[in-house]
C-alpha cells in the first residue's frame, strides 16, 4: 500500500468515526481559480539526487538522521520536514527547528540558497 493511500484509508476511518459524510464535487476552473493554479503549479525544485548518489554520500560522510528538505517525491530518509503540512513529516519549514544533534541530509530548493 503506498502513502497516499494508507492517508487516505485514515482520514475515511476518522470521517466514520465521527459520522462525518464527505462528498466531492466537480467545481469548473473557471469557479475556482486559486485551487485550479495550486494544482498545475509545477515546484521546479522538487528533486532528488539519484539513490546512488545518496548512498555513496553516506558512504562517505555516515548515515543521515533526517532529510531537512523532503517532499513525497524527494524524501530519502523516514524523518523528514516538509514545506507543506503533512502528517508523515516532523514538521514543516525546516530552517525553524534546532538542526543541532542530528545528521542532516540537506538538499534544499535552490530557491532558497541566498537566504
Amino acid at each position: 500500500m503506498g502513502a497516499r493511500s494508507g492517508r487516505m484509508r485514515k482520514l475515511w476511518l476518522l470521517l466514520d468515526l465521527h459520522d462525518i459524510e464527505l462528498q466531492a464535487r466537480y467545481i469548473c476552473s473557471e469557479a475556482n481559480e486559486w485551487a485550479d493554479r495550486l494544482s498545475r503549479d509545477k515546484d521546479l525544485d522538487d528533486w532528488r539526487i539519484n539513490k546512488k548518489w545518496f548512498k555513496y554520500a553516506e558512504e562517505q560522510w555516515g548515515e543521515h538522521s533526517v532529510d531537512r528538505f523532503a517532499s513525497e517525491i524527494s524524501a530519502q530518509l523516514p524523518r523528514s520536514y516538509s514545506a507543506w503540512h503533512d502528517p508523515g513529516y516532523e514538521g514543516v519549514e525546516s530552517l525553524a527547528y534546532d538542526w543541532r544533534g542530528e545528521h542532516n541530509w540537506v538538499n534544499p530548493p535552490w530557491g532558497l540558497l541566498d537566504e
